[in-house]
């Protein structure tokens, strides 16, 4: 392994460390490549890994619905980091509108519903709904089958996304 690798792999690891995502015996070779860090966070901190289906959004005109229960599942895979406080949803249509409370400010998404998928701009919200939280954000995991995500604390987002060791699906 080269020196930038020892070096890129040692601030990886000894972040996860710190945050108690990997155990202190974890090797620095353990990260030689992005898919290293999905990996070891898989294997020591899998319950907090969690997939979106992206198809059979409001099959049944329950898209708001539906958009609903995904705000819970982030919510509660972040330790109560990420709360979306009296979420409230409406579809009319292929209208959908979303209201809640995030870090103490009302906020309201309104959004259209294309096809059966996740709306890519319910997405976008999401994800950049994040950068008014100070204790950490939710990352893209690489992975084939479906889009994966995990919260991490602010230090490690700040360490992983400046060796590019993990997905940032949207501007920061």
């Amino acid at each position: 392994m080269s020196e930038t690798i020892n070096a890129l792999s040692k601030e990886i690891v000894d972040v996860l460390i710190k945050h108690n995502i990997v155990p202190s015996s974890t090797e620095y070779d353990a990260v030689e490549s992005v898919y290293d860090v999905r990996e070891l966070i898989a294997e020591h901190d899998s319950d907090k890994i969690f997939g979106v289906w992206v198809e059979d959004i409001g099959t049944e005109d329950d898209a708001g619905e539906d958009y609903e229960e995904i705000l819970q599942m982030f919510s509660s895979r972040s330790d109560g980091k990420v709360t979306f406080d009296n979420l409230q949803s409406q579809t009319d249509g292929d209208n959908v509108t979303l209201t809640f409370s995030f870090n103490g400010l009302e906020k309201k998404w309104e959004f259209e519903q294309e096809s059966d998928h996740l709306s890519s701009e319910f997405l976008n919200n999401l994800l950049n709904i994040q950068k008014e939280n100070n204790d950490g954000m939710f990352v893209s995991l690489l992975n084939d089958d479906m889009p994966e995500f995990y919260f991490v604390p602010s230090e490690v987002f700040a360490v992983l996304t400046k060796h590019e060791a993990i997905t940032v699906p949207y501007e920061y």
